[in-house]
Protein backbone atom coordinates (compact mmCIF):
# COMPACT_ATOMS: atom_id res chain seq x y z
CA UNK A 1 0.00 0.00 0.00
CA UNK A 2 1.30 3.43 -0.91
CA UNK A 3 0.32 6.99 -1.73
CA UNK A 4 1.22 8.16 -5.22
CA UNK A 5 1.06 11.73 -6.49
CA UNK A 6 1.80 12.53 -10.14
CA UNK A 7 2.47 16.07 -11.34
CA UNK A 8 1.83 16.89 -15.01
CA UNK A 9 3.69 20.21 -15.32
CA UNK A 10 2.77 22.91 -17.82
CA UNK A 11 6.38 23.77 -18.56
CA UNK A 12 9.28 21.66 -17.38
CA UNK A 13 12.13 19.88 -19.07
CA UNK A 14 13.60 16.66 -17.78
CA UNK A 15 16.69 18.60 -16.63
CA UNK A 16 14.62 21.24 -14.81
CA UNK A 17 12.68 18.57 -12.92
CA UNK A 18 15.92 16.76 -12.02
CA UNK A 19 17.48 20.01 -10.80
CA UNK A 20 14.41 20.67 -8.66
CA UNK A 21 14.67 17.22 -7.06
CA UNK A 22 18.38 17.63 -6.39
CA UNK A 23 17.74 21.04 -4.78
CA UNK A 24 15.41 19.26 -2.34
CA UNK A 25 18.15 16.72 -1.45
CA UNK A 26 16.92 13.83 -3.58
CA UNK A 27 19.63 11.59 -5.01
CA UNK A 28 19.71 9.52 -8.19
CA UNK A 29 19.07 5.81 -7.80
CA UNK A 30 18.02 2.75 -9.76
CA UNK A 31 14.54 1.25 -9.87
CA UNK A 32 13.31 -2.32 -9.64
CA UNK A 33 10.54 -1.97 -12.27
CA UNK A 34 11.09 -1.19 -15.95
CA UNK A 35 9.87 2.34 -16.59
CA UNK A 36 9.56 3.97 -20.01
CA UNK A 37 12.84 4.60 -21.79
CA UNK A 38 14.61 7.73 -20.54
CA UNK A 39 13.04 7.86 -17.05
CA UNK A 40 15.15 9.18 -14.16
CA UNK A 41 14.73 7.80 -10.62
CA UNK A 42 15.41 9.60 -7.35
CA UNK A 43 14.99 8.93 -3.64
CA UNK A 44 14.82 11.06 -0.51
CA UNK A 45 15.37 9.89 3.06
CA UNK A 46 16.11 11.99 6.15
CA UNK A 47 18.13 10.18 8.82
CA UNK A 48 17.99 13.08 11.30
CA UNK A 49 16.46 11.94 14.60
CA UNK A 50 14.74 8.98 12.90
CA UNK A 51 12.08 11.28 11.39
CA UNK A 52 11.89 9.33 8.11
CA UNK A 53 10.60 5.76 8.12
CA UNK A 54 10.32 5.07 4.39
CA UNK A 55 11.34 8.22 2.52
CA UNK A 56 9.95 9.40 -0.82
CA UNK A 57 10.55 7.96 -4.28
CA UNK A 58 10.41 10.25 -7.32
CA UNK A 59 10.56 9.40 -11.01
CA UNK A 60 10.69 11.73 -14.00
CA UNK A 61 9.00 9.92 -16.88
CA UNK A 62 7.37 10.54 -20.27
CA UNK A 63 3.62 10.40 -19.57
CA UNK A 64 1.38 8.25 -21.77
CA UNK A 65 -0.78 9.97 -24.36
CA UNK A 66 -4.02 9.11 -22.52
CA UNK A 67 -2.77 10.92 -19.37
CA UNK A 68 -1.81 13.96 -21.42
CA UNK A 69 -5.31 14.10 -22.90
CA UNK A 70 -6.77 14.09 -19.39
CA UNK A 71 -4.27 16.26 -17.45
CA UNK A 72 -2.58 18.40 -20.08
CA UNK A 73 0.19 18.00 -22.59
CA UNK A 74 3.68 17.73 -21.15
CA UNK A 75 6.88 16.09 -22.27
CA UNK A 76 7.87 14.89 -18.77
CA UNK A 77 5.85 14.20 -15.62
CA UNK A 78 6.90 13.71 -12.00
CA UNK A 79 5.69 10.59 -10.16
CA UNK A 80 6.12 10.48 -6.37
CA UNK A 81 5.43 7.65 -3.96
CA UNK A 82 5.53 6.94 -0.24
CA UNK A 83 4.66 3.64 1.36
CA UNK A 84 1.71 3.20 3.70
CA UNK A 85 4.10 2.87 6.64
CA UNK A 86 5.74 6.26 5.93
CA UNK A 87 6.10 8.74 8.77
CA UNK A 88 4.20 12.03 8.81
CA UNK A 89 7.57 13.65 8.05
CA UNK A 90 7.84 11.56 4.84
CA UNK A 91 4.29 12.53 3.84
CA UNK A 92 5.03 16.21 4.50
CA UNK A 93 8.06 15.97 2.22
CA UNK A 94 6.01 14.37 -0.54
CA UNK A 95 3.46 17.21 -0.27
CA UNK A 96 6.26 19.82 -0.17
CA UNK A 97 7.93 18.37 -3.27
CA UNK A 98 4.70 18.51 -5.27
CA UNK A 99 3.84 21.97 -3.91
CA UNK A 100 7.23 23.48 -4.83
CA UNK A 101 7.36 21.75 -8.23
CA UNK A 102 3.86 22.95 -9.06
CA UNK A 103 4.77 26.47 -7.98
CA UNK A 104 7.81 26.38 -10.26
CA UNK A 105 6.34 24.59 -13.28
CA UNK A 106 2.55 24.90 -13.03
CA UNK A 107 0.27 22.10 -14.10
CA UNK A 108 -2.07 19.59 -12.51
CA UNK A 109 -1.36 16.84 -10.01
CA UNK A 110 -3.25 13.70 -9.14
CA UNK A 111 -3.20 12.07 -5.71
CA UNK A 112 -4.33 8.45 -6.02
CA UNK A 113 -6.02 8.57 -2.60
CA UNK A 114 -7.47 12.07 -2.51
CA UNK A 115 -8.07 13.18 -6.11
CA UNK A 116 -6.94 15.93 -8.45
CA UNK A 117 -5.00 18.83 -6.93
CA UNK A 118 -5.43 17.48 -3.40
CA UNK A 119 -2.49 17.13 -1.03
CA UNK A 120 -2.13 14.39 1.56
CA UNK A 121 -3.95 15.37 4.77
CA UNK A 122 -1.45 14.99 7.62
Amino acid sequence: MSIEIVLYPKTASKEELATHLISRHYHRCGHLWPWPQGSLHFAWFDTTDFRSYEGVEATIFPPPEKDQKTYGICEWALHTRTRGSASSYDLKEQNALIRTARKSFGGVFVNDWHGTNRYIPI
